[in-house]
């Protein structure tokens, strides 16, 4: 069945944990991402123990990124440390009980963003190799790595429909794809991006933005169309969580949560309501 999820953001000094996710599980979530500050990082049992004051389970992590983590870098050390990297966050992802990680496919950077073609092809060939190795150590460890559609300031995985067959062509149930609303609405047409990516997806994030900025706005504060998007959702996407990747401090969130918001949320996200 579709599920509502959060962010659930530790370490950040103006994200409170404690104030944020009841105010999230009161719009419907049931369960959350763990994403924290790799400078300031919880205790296992202290995440686990906010995440289930609000009666919300971790679902998922996201795993750490930068331009030192690059599962798809042509040069081999690079790419040989980032498989490492991202054993490790398997490993912290079941250590809180959760099955699955998000994973960049390369760094964010503006200065990357325009490579060429043979550099495109180069971070291709990487990504797949990377992708056969991470599916080994999903089978070997049960966990799955979802692999996140980027902004266009990534030199890589922000193809939506070149990053889903890569995904597919992985051909494991270890390696599947988080589709990322934002992103995908700088970078392609967001609608049928979704529909040719549906079926290697297993998890969404979901914000709005006005079509050029990554700015994490509330669903319907931004230029996506949501109840053409729910269609999609509705027809092609089923029994995944919806995570709200938002980044609002409490005092900003919580006059946005209104009966109106939660009611449109459930409807666009094909969410029934607990």
């Amino acid at each position: 069945m579709p599920s509502l999820s959060t962010v659930a953001p530790f370490g950040f000094d103006d994200l409170p944990p404690d104030q944020l996710l009841p105010l999230y599980q009161s719009l419907g979530a049931i369960s959350c991402q763990y994403y924290r500050n790799e400078q300031n990082p919880p205790a296992n049992e202290h995440a686990t123990q906010l995440a289930n004051n609000a009666s919300l389970h971790i679902d998922s992590i996201h795993a750490i990124f930068g331009p030192t983590h690059d599962p798809s870098s042509p040069d081999e050390p690079t790419r040989l440390a980032a498989i490492q990297t991202y054993t490790r966050e398997a490993n912290l992802a079941l250590s809180l009980n959760a099955p699955a990680l998000v994973v960049h496919p390369a760094p964010l950077n503006a200065e990357n963003r325009n490579v060429t073609a043979t550099e495109y092809t180069a971070r291709r060939k990487a990504l797949i190799k990377s992708l056969h190795e991470l599916a080994d150590i999903g089978q070997s460890l049960k966990a799955t790595f979802l692999i996140e559609n980027l902004p266009n300031i990534a030199p890589f995985g922000h193809d939506v429909t070149d990053l889903a067959q890569i995904i597919r062509e992985a051909n494991s149930p270890h390696i599947r794809m988080c589709f990322d609303t934002g992103h995908a609405h700088i970078t392609s047409n967001i609608y049928q991006s979704l529909q040719d990516a549906a079926d290697v997806i297993d998890y969404l994030h979901i914000h709005d933005n006005d079509g050029s900025i990554d700015t994490h706005l509330m669903p319907g504060e931004g230029t996506i169309d949501w109840p053409k998007l729910s269609q999609i959702i509705k027809s092609h996407i089923s029994n995944i969580p919806s995570m709200l990747e938002l980044f609002y401090s409490p005092t900003d969130l919580a006059p946005r949560i209104t009966p109106t918001l939660t009611q449109n949320l459930h409807q666009w996200l094909n969410i029934t309501p607990t």
